[in-house]
């Protein structure tokens, strides 16, 4: 990882997990394009690197698994060393798409790493310091549709739904000085997550959508950068369903 530094635009520093693909991909593009430094992180050294040479200046960057706690801790630790930390967004998510007798318990242990325990620790590691000194900040969880109605993949669809709970209960614990919300999507194109999903699912997807609007990692990107900005600083606690109308609540 790059050393931390002052920013040198004045926005401050974004983490983003999951950043070498999908949403965390187009969402470094909009921050990196806004003017923020950013702090990227993934399992997928390669890809990270490829994201890295995409943007107009050179992220820090940290390659780390989030499935268990080592990785988790290497990422705190340089969530501390941010002179300016204006958000962080946990994106990073493992979705298998399989039933649940297919699972042992070190899988599910390794899922809910990543689903559940890595935005606990890490929003701890990033906002206690902001709390102590007074400071504002926002945190942006991903959860799912899944997390919402059920999931043929049990272990996705119950970490996901962990997610909302955790983000209700963050924003109680951090309030007032970090915001923190959800963005739930539906079924997002063109993402890893979309090959693994049931032919079935797809359909019901496809059918129950009001909205013929692509619904892609830009599109959601868009949204988690409005809750990140100043234009949402009156929501905290919430959760955004970008699921083109297919679940309306």
């Amino acid at each position: 990882m790059t050393t931390a530094r002052q920013n040198s635009t004045g926005r401050g520093t974004c983490v983003v997990t999951g950043a070498a693909n999908g949403i965390g991909r187009a969402l470094a593009h909009r921050l990196a394009d806004a003017g923020y430094e950013l702090l990227l992180v993934d399992v997928d050294g390669a890809g990270l690197d490829k994201v890295a040479g995409e943007l107009p200046a050179p992220p820090w960057t940290v390659t780390a698994d989030l499935s268990g706690r080592s990785g988790v801790e290497q990422v705190c630790e340089a969530i501390g060393k941010i002179d300016h930390p204006v958000a962080l967004v946990n994106n990073a998510g493992m979705y298998r798409g399989n039933p649940l007798h297919t699972y042992d318990v070190a899988m599910i242990e390794g899922d809910y790493w990543v689903n559940v325990l890595a935005p606990m620790l890490l929003t701890q590691a990033y906002a206690t310091p902001l709390v102590e000194r007074g400071e504002l900040g926002c945190v942006v969880n991903l959860s799912s549709t899944a997390g919402e109605i059920g999931s043929s993949d049990a272990v996705y669809g119950s970490s996901k739904a962990a997610v909302i709970g955790l983000t209700k209960s963050q924003a109680m614990n951090y309030a007032p000085w970090v915001r923190v919300n959800c963005v739930s999507p539906g079924l997002v194109r063109d993402t890893a997550i979309e090959d693994r999903i049931p032919a079935y699912r797809h359909a019901e997807y496809a059918r129950q959508e009001q909205l013929s609007t692509r619904l892609d990692a830009a599109s959601v990107a868009e949204v988690i950068e409005f809750l990140i900005s100043p234009a949402s600083r009156n929501l905290t606690g919430k959760v955004i369903p970008v699921d083109n109308g297919a679940y309306p609540r």
